[in-house]
């Protein structure tokens, strides 16, 4: 009965969080995002990342891609600002 339960709350869970952005800043030099969908754009200043409902900017200097796979991409460098985005803008 308990691992049915279980169970079922890890299925809502995974569903309440499927392609739900997670962006977690470490100092002003790293930047973890999860559930991304996707590099849009690249340079030593700004990279953008596809998400769910839009992108997500990351403005900064020096800013170089050192992980990225299907779940979670991090980006490191001196991170000035991210910013959301919704498609459309």
């Amino acid at each position: 009965m308990r691992s049915r339960l279980v169970s079922r709350f890890a299925e809502k869970k995974t569903l309440l969080l499927f392609k739900k952005p997670l962006v977690e800043l470490t100092g002003l030099n790293r930047v973890l995002i999860e559930n991304h969908m996707g590099v849009i754009a690249y340079s030593l200043e700004e990279i953008q990342v596809k998400v769910e409902y839009g992108r997500l900017i990351v403005n900064g200097e020096n800013l170089r891609l050192i992980q990225l796979n299907a779940e979670q991409l991090v980006i490191f460098g001196r991170i000035g600002s991210i910013r959301p985005m919704e498609d459309g803008q």
